[in-house]
């Protein structure tokens, strides 16, 4: 490829592509990698594919937003790169719609990894490796490779797989927490500080299905202290759970905020009641049952 425009031109080709969803990224580089690396082939371009490995840690740590509040923890990356200028002076680049908005050097790539993962390791490839920058190639692997890179893109587009939502609110999250940054630094700050605190922490990352939901509100009225009755006009959003997390985070903080009260005071008390509590609280799931969407059986058997 011999100049930066070739490389623009050829990376929001890969951008528009409609066999990609590049809302979820969280899963399936190799699929992504695999599939432009065919693309730029097809155009007689010659890529390679870069990959990116965790060192002494067992996973590799990256945040899919600018706050980096959506945090991502994968066994390995992949994206796809090549020279770019004559032969007598070319540079690296790197194509990875999934990180960056635009082709990278691959200087920077990698410093956005070691960023977070100091030990990483990189590795290239050619284009016909998968699932590692060393596979071992056999007859009919290109094909098996192919068929499993076109059944994960394609389940990408699949609006009731739940590995699919869960992506979508990866993504929604992190447009939001980045642009509420932007547009209300001080509820910015509120929320970033509540997301350090485990129990709203493990709740604000958790996705929470349509159903699921659907199914505590009509058991109990309410969903995290938010009424049926408010929730209504929202009850048939794609992504229920995201929608009410955007909308009443606030309201939701502060009851986990009662509810860590309230357990704490239940757990100073000494009446039979609270021995009870006691007792019961020492289980195992408790806390995390006292703290779930669902735990309205707790709070109104403790609970005055």
């Amino acid at each position: 490829m011999t100049n930066l425009e070739q490389a623009n031109a050829l990376f929001e080709h890969f951008v528009g592509d409609s066999r990609i969803n590049w809302n979820l990224t969280h899963a399936g580089c190799e699929a992504r990698a695999d599939l432009l690396a065919e693309i730029a082939g097809n155009q007689q371009i010659q890529v390679k594919k870069i990959w990116v490995l965790p060192g002494e840690d067992s996973l590799l740590t990256m945040y899919l937003n600018t706050r980096e509040t959506e945090r991502i923890a994968w066994n390995y990356h992949v994206a796809v790169t090549c020279q770019v200028g004559d032969t007598l002076a070319s540079t690296a680049m790197v194509f990875d719609p999934a990180l960056f908005d635009s082709v990278t050097l691959l200087s920077d790539w990698e410093k956005r990894f070691l960023q977070y993962n100091p030990d990483c390791l990189f590795k290239v490839s050619d284009m016909s490796s998968y699932h590692s920058y060393d596979d071992i190639s056999f007859p009919g692997l290109a094909e098996i490779n192919r068929a499993e890179r076109d059944s994960t893109l394609s389940s990408n587009w699949n609006s009731d797989d739940s590995d699919t939502l869960a992506g979508r609110e990866i993504l929604g999250r992190g447009r939001y927490v980045d642009n509420l940054a932007l547009s209300s630094p001080k509820r910015f700050d509120k929320l970033k500080h509540r997301i350090t605190e485990t129990r709203f922490s493990e709740f604000w990352l958790t996705h929470y299905g349509n159903q699921e939901i659907k199914d505590i509100l009509k058991t109990t009225g309410q969903w995290m202290s938010i009424s049926q009755n408010i929730l209504h006009p929202l009850i048939e959003e794609p992504l229920l759970g995201l929608r009410i997390k955007l909308s009443y985070w606030e309201t939701i903080a502060d009851f986990f905020t009662r509810l860590e009260a309230d357990f704490r005071q239940l757990r100073q008390n000494g009446d039979a009641l609270h021995n009870d509590f006691i007792r019961e609280s020492l289980d195992e799931g408790f806390v995390d049952r006292w703290f779930s969407p669902d735990g309205h059986a707790l709070w109104e058997k403790y609970l005055p």
